[in-house]
């Protein structure tokens, strides 16, 4: 648990994007459209294959943090990456991440606690789902 929550332990994932952040600052952008989709594919096949049994953080953070920094560094307007991720619901999203980030864990903290039983999938993702409204708001 201190390993997920503590700053010592997840300090190197934060250093990436400060790294990222220091790569812009001395270099021109380089629009690349195979490394910013490996960025995307990274965050995916994280999304899809990490599970309750994936120990986290471990060396499997390497994936979605270095998908994120191929991202960061090769993700322009020219690219189909950059576009996406440009267009308008994209940025609001972005815009409203944060809020939202902090909106789901009490909503979801309480959907667990008032729920008879272990809420069911639909119910917890009607609450994550709540959090972007009340973000927006």
């Amino acid at each position: 648990m201190a390993a997920f929550y503590l700053l010592p332990f997840r300090a190197w994932e934060l250093l990436m994007g400060s790294l990222c952040a220091l790569w812009h600052a001395r270099q021109p952008v380089r629009a690349a459209q195979l490394p910013a989709a490996l960025g995307v594919a990274a965050i995916v096949v994280s999304i899809l294959a990490f599970d309750h049994h994936t120990p986290f953080p471990s060396f499997y953070a390497l994936l979605p943090v270095l998908g994120t920094c191929l991202i960061l560094l090769f993700a322009t307007p020219q690219t189909l990456v950059g576009r996406f991720l440009g267009t308008a619901p994209m940025v609001g999203i972005g815009l409203i991440s944060y809020s939202a980030y902090l909106w789901h864990q009490p909503l979801l903290a309480f959907t667990r606690i008032y729920a008879v039983d272990t809420p069911s999938l639909a119910l917890l993702l009607g609450a994550a789902c709540l959090s972007f409204p009340l973000a927006w708001a």
